[in-house]
């Protein structure tokens, strides 16, 4: 698969192609400007303004979170720069309305701050900026309740109810728009992510921009990057005028007679995955590339969507399903490691003080491990003192028989979270 060279997507008279003029003297790579400016696009034409699909309307919201190992590719920079121009934006129009989510906040206060924007102005708009994803979603593996927020949050209902607190009461809010930009690395996703957050659709909403170099080395960047905040945040508002006029008089972004066909061709013979990651995702590849379409047309400022549209949003989200799928390979075997440890402290726990021999052991495991699985899993294991391990002498000449069984250190508690970092190279 060839990379998408982003910079030939848009015209560098557009909104899209100025932020990147603005971030062209500096390191973050091509594909952060891209997305960092489709997420500003989306906070200008708000939440009035659809892809106008029969039944099924396609919001302009998006989730994008930047990947690359720490320190590579300026990923806290290119949050940073698109939230200064979202700051300049809302100040430029006043918009006291939608709320700009800067720092670390729980899935209650989220909550508690879109039924406050309901009951203060009639909808829950709200734009979130965090550079770093773990200050977000916190860094229990399986304790992250935010991914369920998000993922209800997404689709942009007319109305949410939950019960809310003892203390806030009932929780309603109505007419929602959230979007989200945030940064993380591979290597955390792929720790932290776990399966019932990929299969429970919120990996499928998210675009993860996965980025390995910089697009240069710059050591000193010009004070000047050819178009200042003022101007993006003014092109902006522009934006968000002319979005709603399109709202009113056509009720929304339609696609021409040739995008439509080429668009039912596309969904008709594009292909289909099985694992985890790209399967969900492709439950929602089209809304995607309708989404993205719909962002391109808007920034050409025709505000129809033509055929060029839909095959350059097909060609950049596939990338990102590809670069995505690479990040979570991993986190389905991973799953499938913890359950297989666990049941094998369930085993010893059965097993009291008596030991069990290397084969017994191994035919009580053998569905949740290979034969090297099992042999590091019992290493480990040992290394922590978490096992005993015996040598019986066989009948006749064979060989010895190795036996194994579990110490009071198998129950303490964190011994799973120590037995996984075992696993770590």
């Amino acid at each position: 698969m060839k990379n998408v060279k982003y910079t030939t997507l848009v015209k560098p008279n557009t909104f899209i192609g100025k932020y990147m003029s603005y971030m062209a003297g500096l390191e973050t790579p091509s594909s952060y400007d891209f997305w960092t400016a489709v997420w500003l696009t989306s906070l200008a034409l708000g939440r009035g303004l659809t892809v106008s699909r029969p039944r099924i309307p396609v919001h302009m919201n998006w989730y994008i979170i930047l990947c690359a190992e720490s320190g590579l590719t300026r990923k806290s920079t290119a949050v940073d720069k698109a939230t200064h121009v979202a700051r300049a934006y809302l100040k430029m129009i006043g918009g006291d309305d939608v709320t700009l989510i800067e720092d670390k906040t729980i899935p209650e206060a989220l909550e508690a701050t879109l039924n406050l924007a309901t009951r203060e102005h009639g909808h829950a708009h709200c734009t979130i900026a965090i550079s770093e994803l773990v200050r977000f979603l916190g860094r229990e593996r399986y304790n992250m309740s935010m991914p369920g927020l998000l993922t209800d949050l997404y689709d942009c209902p007319d109305q949410r109810r939950s019960p809310g607190t003892l203390s806030r009461g009932p929780s309603v809010i109505e007419e929602v728009y959230v979007s989200f930009l945030s940064a993380s690395t591979p290597s955390w996703l792929a720790k932290s992510v776990n399966p019932n957050v990929v299969e429970g659709g919120f990996t499928s909403r998210v675009i993860f921009v996965h980025a390995e170099r910089r697009k240069q080395q710059v050591a000193w960047p010009d004070a000047d990057g050819g178009t200042t905040v003022i101007e993006l945040a003014d092109i902006m508002r522009h934006m968000s005028s002319q979005a709603k006029l399109i709202t009113e008089r056509y009720n929304g972004i339609a696609l021409t007679e040739p995008a439509l066909k080429w668009f039912k061709a596309w969904y008709n013979s594009r292909a289909e995955h099985r694992d985890a990651f790209r399967s969900t995702f492709e439950a929602r590849e089209d809304e995607h590339v309708l989404r993205l379409a719909g962002v391109l047309a808007a920034n050409d400022d025709g505000w129809m969507i033509e055929k060029m549209h839909l095959q350059a949003a097909v060609k950049v989200v596939l990338e990102v399903k590809e670069r995505g799928a690479r990040i979570f390979e991993g986190i389905m075997q991973s799953d499938s490691l913890v359950r297989g440890v666990d049941r094998m402290r369930e085993v010893f726990f059965m097993s009291g003080a008596d030991p069990l021999t290397q084969t017994e052991l191994y035919f009580k495991l053998r569905s949740y491990f290979d034969k090297e699985t099992f042999n590091l899993t019992l290493a480990i294991l040992h290394e922590l003192k978490m096992v005993q391990k015996f040598q019986r002498e066989s009948k006749g000449a064979g060989p010895k028989t190795t036996l194994w069984r579990g110490t009071t250190l198998l129950a303490q508690q964190g011994a799973l979270e120590l037995i996984m970092e075992g696993f770590d190279p």
